[in-house]
């Protein structure tokens, strides 16, 4: 059962059946339309996961064809920035972020999954989200909340590890939207809903 702090008892969700995931005709892969793309934003910086590591990461989980577009500058004031509150930092909204992506995808792109290292929020009531995807098949990622720097901490041994596997989890997450997979309700799944 849900902790008092886990996704599903703030969200309360219901299991998608395999026969939920084929009714829903979602977008899939074909001969036109078959690539990712990953497109780093251009705050992004050597402290990350290299963009090497990520690309293999998702041509293997996705078994297509991954790209890496080159790094894209985009002035904050174009997406909705505001301070948070807690952290001082700033944040970028994911509405108008995902709305720019879309003219980002190139023609064989099934997809294109934008990588930041900015502070997201998808709405106003919202504190932060990690990413957002749409099944416009664009979305968004944030690093920024897996770097202890973020919170003004020293990186403890075996950060860099740690900071690969959850951007591992949540490129797929996020990625796995886009396919049609909804959030999970079983515990460990790389679908449960986070933050």
């Amino acid at each position: 059962a849900p902790g008092p702090n886990d996704w599903l008892t703030a969200n309360p969700e219901h299991p998608q059946s395999f026969d939920d995931f084929v009714r829903q005709n979602a977008a899939r892969p074909d001969a036109e339309r078959h690539t990712i793309y990953l497109l780093p934003l251009n705050d992004w910086c050597q402290t990350t996961p290299d963009l090497d590591t990520l690309s293999r990461f998702t041509a293997a989980w996705f078994d297509l064809p991954v790209r890496v577009l080159p790094a894209t500058k985009i002035a904050a004031e174009d997406f909705r920035p505001r301070i948070h509150p807690g952290t001082m930092r700033v944040q970028l909204h994911t509405v108008p972020l995902l709305d720019w992506l879309e003219g980002q995808l190139p023609d064989d792109g099934f997809c294109v999954l934008a990588i930041t290292t900015t502070d997201l929020y998808p709405s106003d009531d919202w504190s932060f989200v990690l990413g957002q995807a749409s099944d416009r098949r664009v979305g968004v990622y944030s690093l920024a909340r897996f770097d202890p720097a973020f919170f003004g901490e020293s990186p403890s041994p075996g950060h860099e590890q740690q900071l690969r596997d959850r951007s591992f989890r949540l490129l797929a997450h996020e990625a796995s939207h886009i396919f049609g997979l909804l959030h999970c309700v079983h515990y460990e799944c790389v679908m449960n809903g986070a933050n």
